[in-house]
């Protein structure tokens, strides 16, 4: 066979060699081109339940032919399934969510195959710990004044409402300290009563409700605003019904939602039937602040106390009914409005079929990231009086009851949902008469929401619980009863469309 020859018989050999390396090289899995890479990822730390969001780097040739996994090291602490890449090309995010009961240390390991199969890797730690960990701290007023009638906390800051006062906290060093103590303005022209057995804080703002304050008519009520300024608050607006009547109780509950200020009223008339509203008020210059409108349930009903109970986050409004007969006398309700386009308007009432007479549903309730908390603090599923609490959430074809809580050490006449507040992914729920650390002592469990297992709408317990020390000073229907003293002719009411 001669040279030439030769070179004839290989040259398809050469062609068929040259297309497999043009094809491997097109795919980003040539020999001459490295395995992919990923960026660094610092070790985290995070508790229970919460998810943590990690943006990391794919590093190749061709970095959208890239596929990423990973894994656990520690299936208990952070399940595969927990795990979640998303994204293409260079920049991905991996949504880590550990388990909601198991703490502990995992390794999670990227791995990233390009399409000539090559692999490169990288790992780090996530450390699961237990939420609300650490020595609790009692928070005191200086001067010894009782506290604890209402709380609430944005960032920060806590406002803490006592007896004709109201206390404002902040953390600074990993100590709350007192910072300030509110009390009715001085000139006030009112008789201030109830101030602080309601209170809001957002921003630099603290509502302050005084449900029992006399004015032209006996216990007509009030709010109090105070704005920060210079490092202090300082009263800023009197909030009043400009046409009260006797016994409304204005902010008996009171909220804020950006230039929105809420209070209850559980006791107010409107068009002729007693069954309670939220007054409204908004920003008027100069005037300072107006009342907007009022809401009002759809189906007002007499003896009836809308407005008992209320809670805000952003669009998403939820009011209290604890009274209402739909289901049976004093089984409750709650109203849930949203605001589109500026305006409140109502969307759904909630009163499960399965309540039943004296359960109180809607004495408590709590809103936050598109879930609404309903506590009925007289539910019987686990024995008289142990209370429930219900779990809402929006499916996108109406409000609808996912979930129902109960004490994890549920007992008779324990009042569980008797208080709430929901931050996403945690909830507070109070048992103002639970019994653990003596008769009516009271406590307060956390919850965390479990989005490992896949369930949604679930709240599960996450191990951290707290004290409460409650004063029975307002039992079961003493609203009701007080006020059957006054109510009169009765006729329907609207829901407000204002905004």
């Amino acid at each position: 066979m001669t040279l030439r020859h030769a070179y004839r018989r290989s040259l398809p050999f050469l062609v068929v060699l040259l297309s497999a390396l043009a094809v491997v090289a097109c795919s980003g899995g040539s020999a001459t081109d490295g395995p992919p890479s990923l960026s660094v990822i610092d070790d985290r730390q995070t508790t229970l339940g919460e998810p943590i969001v990690l943006a990391f780097t794919v590093s190749d040739e061709a970095p959208e032919t890239v596929t990423v996994t990973a894994t656990s090291s520690t299936q208990e602490v952070v399940p595969d399934s927990g795990l979640a890449i998303t994204g293409t090309g260079g920049g991905r995010t991996l949504t880590v969510t550990p388990s909601s009961s198991d703490t502990g240390t995992t390794t999670i390991t990227l791995t990233a195959t390009d399409a000539g199969g090559q692999t490169g890797t990288r790992a780090f730690e996530v450390v699961v710990a237990e939420p609300f960990q650490g020595e609790p701290q009692v928070l005191a007023p200086q001067g010894g004044d009782p506290i604890g009638l209402a709380v609430a906390i944005d960032g920060e800051r806590i406002v803490a409402g006592g007896l004709q006062s109201a206390f404002v906290f902040e953390l600074a060093g990993g100590t709350w300290g007192e910072q300030q103590k509110l009390e009715p303005p001085e000139d006030n022209l009112n008789d201030v009563q109830g101030f602080g057995e309601a209170v809001a804080v957002a921003g630099q703002r603290v509502l302050v409700g005084a449900f029992l304050t006399n004015g032209t008519a006996a216990e007509q009520g009030a709010a109090y605003l105070f704005e920060e300024g210079g490092g202090s608050f300082a009263f800023a607006a009197e909030l009043l019904d400009p046409a009260p009547e006797a016994s409304d109780r204005l902010g008996r509950s009171v909220g804020m939602s950006g230039d929105h200020l809420f209070a209850g009223a559980p006791l107010a008339t409107e068009n002729d039937v007693r069954s309670g509203s939220v007054v409204t008020f908004a920003p008027d210059t100069p005037t300072g602040w107006t009342l907007l409108g009022k809401l009002t349930p759809s189906d007002a009903t007499a003896d009836t106390v809308f407005g008992e109970s209320l809670d805000v986050s952003g669009d998403l409004l939820v009011i209290g009914d604890y009274a209402n007969d739909e289901r049976g006398t004093d089984a409750g309700a709650a109203y849930v409005f949203e605001r589109e386009s500026g305006f409140w308007t109502e969307k759904a009432k909630l009163a499960p079929d399965t309540l039943e007479a004296g359960d109180q549903f809607g004495l408590a309730v709590a809103a936050d990231a598109g879930w609404v908390l309903v506590g009925s603090d007289n539910d019987d599923d686990q024995g008289t009086g142990s209370g429930a609490v219900y779990v809402y959430t929006d499916t996108g074809s109406g409000w609808e009851q996912v979930d129902k809580l109960y004490a994890p050490d549920a007992a008779v006449n324990g009042g569980f949902g008797s208080g709430l507040a929901l931050d996403y992914p945690y909830a507070a729920i109070a048992a103002k008469y639970d019994d653990e650390l003596g008769g009516n002592s009271g406590a307060v469990w956390v919850f965390g929401h479990d989005v490992v297992a896949g369930r949604e709408a679930e709240l599960a317990h996450a191990h951290g619980r707290g004290v409460l020390r409650h004063e029975r000073r307002h039992q079961r229907r003493v609203r009701r009863r007080l006020a059957a003293r006054e109510r009169g002719a009765h006729g329907r009411v609207p829901a407000l469309r204002g905004g």
